[in-house]
């Protein structure tokens, strides 16, 4: 992590540092960083292309503390984004090391929606 933050620091404009952390925090049950996450929103919101990445990891997030999502509202923000460049072979993993219930069942209906608009033509 702090090789990420070190990373930030050198070059604050490089999206894919802050959405590898992002997804670290995640995978380690981690609240995001808030005052990198709000750096990042300032820098990448309108740039769709990035901002689909964190948006999904959010959603990811918000399942874990229990909060609602709305993943049709997601789905029609990025209808012409495709989500590119994602391998999901690490969330895969991530969900898999939860116990059989409410959380685990809706992180799987998130990621086959990510999933699914990946490959989507």
């Amino acid at each position: 992590m702090r090789n990420y933050i070190k990373s930030l620091e050198l070059n604050a404009s490089k999206n894919e540092i802050y959405i590898n952390l992002f997804e670290l925090q995640l995978t380690r049950e981690e609240t995001f960083n808030k005052r990198l996450e709000e750096k990042f929103i300032k820098l990448f919101e309108k740039d769709k292309k990035i901002f689909i990445k964190y948006e999904m990891l959010k959603i990811f997030q918000n399942i874990l503390n229990h909060k609602k999502i709305n993943l049709k509202k997601w789905k029609e923000k990025y209808q012409h984004t495709k989500l590119t460049d994602w391998s999901f072979s690490s969330l895969d993993k991530w969900i898999d090391g939860f116990d059989e219930g409410e959380v685990k069942e809706r992180l799987h209906k998130a990621i086959g929606v990510f999933k699914g608009h990946r490959t989507r033509e």
